[in-house]
């Protein structure tokens, strides 16, 4: 953690990014500000960047993106990308190969993902205002298909394990649902994060985790990752991957977003894929509750995800400070910082109530146009 009488520095984090559509720079122009604003800002690539793909996954795979749009992320004032999801094998090794390749020529730093798993699990490293920032991945939702292995490209990874046990002794009835790391790779993990905390002032721990639908409070797995993370040094984490909000916890005076939700997710891979995508995204509805908008047929998510938000945390004095920039995503797909409004208000008291149901303290202050916790 950063000692006193240094300048203040700033981290924000954006949710999912799944943009296979043309004009990057215009999906992301409306938050380049608040963007910009901040030392270091991180973006979560979800899906790979390439023109020589080669699909490579068991499910629906992600359409290969022009690797030409990447350079737009940098210009909007992104400095780290995380890739440690569950997309980032979805076009084989080229796909990861061109994804790292453009965004290093950016000048983007990345973490969570490489040619092979020592790559994958080395940190973003960035320094601003003399303050050294540590940032890694972790993938814990699968498929194992995504993660790096000795001599395969891929994402680091911590696995989780997933057990039911029937409530009520009845063959069939419904079951009780249990998550819980394996305990291996948490102490991998923890060996990582502890000696990051050597060589950086501020170490950040990124987890692509939760359930894909609609709002839920977060599982078992999911307090014990980041509790763990924070444990073993992290100072911030942050989460994506359920295409939703999850709530915001303090533990240990440590911010932890539990899932940032969508940023930019412009795609039309579930109006275009076929009757197989058809089928597929009819299931995710029905098993997760979504309800998509048939206006937006480039954005095949809740329409409840449309609440967003930026996270932003400042560190002064040795304290972090955090905090969200309260976002609603338009009808391009476009995340618009919504101030101090009505429609903002409508932000806030979604996550509100995310935190509530998880049973976590929900006091969110207005400073200006955004939000801090107590």
């Amino acid at each position: 953690m950063v000692d006193g009488d240094r300048e203040p520095v700033s981290i924000v984090a954006v949710g999912d990014t799944i943009l296979d559509e043309p004009g990057a720079a215009d999906f992301l122009a409306p938050t380049a500000p608040v963007v910009r604003s901040a030392d270091v800002a991180i973006a979560q690539i979800e899906t790979p960047f390439t023109d020589r793909g080669e699909v490579s996954v068991l499910e629906v795979a992600a359409r290969a993106a022009d690797p030409g749009e990447l350079a737009a992320f940098a210009d909007a004032g992104f400095n780290v990308a995380t890739l440690a999801g569950n997309h980032v094998f979805d076009q084989g090794h080229p796909g990861i190969r061109d994804t790292l390749d453009v965004l290093h020529r950016s000048g983007i730093v990345t973490a969570g993902s490489g040619m092979n798993i020592a790559e994958a699990r080395r940190p973003a490293l960035i320094e601003r205002k003399g303050v050294r920032f540590g940032i890694v991945a972790y993938n814990t939702v699968g498929p194992r298909e995504s993660w790096a292995g000795l001599d395969k490209p891929g994402a680091a990874y911590v696995r989780v394990l997933t057990h039911y046990e029937l409530d009520i002794a009845v063959p069939g009835g419904p079951p009780k649902t249990y998550t819980f790391c394996d305990p291996d790779d948490l102490d991998l993990m923890a060996s990582q994060l502890e000696e990051m905390r050597s060589g950086c002032d501020v170490v950040v721990a990124c987890f692509h985790k939760g359930t894909i639908g609609a709002p839920s409070v977060p599982l078992y797995y999911e307090r014990q990752v980041t509790h763990h993370a924070i444990d073993a040094g992290a100072d911030i984490v942050f989460a994506h991957h359920a295409h939703m909000l999850g709530p915001i916890e303090m533990y240990r005076s440590k911010p932890i977003f539990h899932g940032l939700g969508n940023y930019i997710t412009a795609t039309r891979l579930f109006s275009s894929g076929g009757d197989d995508h058809i089928e597929f995204i009819e299931r995710v509805q029905r098993e997760y509750g979504v309800e998509l908008d048939p206006a937006m047929p480039w954005y095949p998510f809740d329409h409840r995800s449309r609440n967003a938000i930026i996270a932003k945390c400042t560190v002064e004095n040795g304290r972090i400070e955090a905090g969200f920039v309260p976002c609603y995503i338009d009808e391009q797909a476009r995340p618009v910082p919504t101030g101090r409004s009505e429609l903002g208000e409508r932000v806030v008291d979604f996550v509100t109530g995310l935190n509530k149901s998880a049973r976590l303290p929900a006091e969110f202050t207005w400073r200006g146009d955004e939000i801090v916790l107590p």
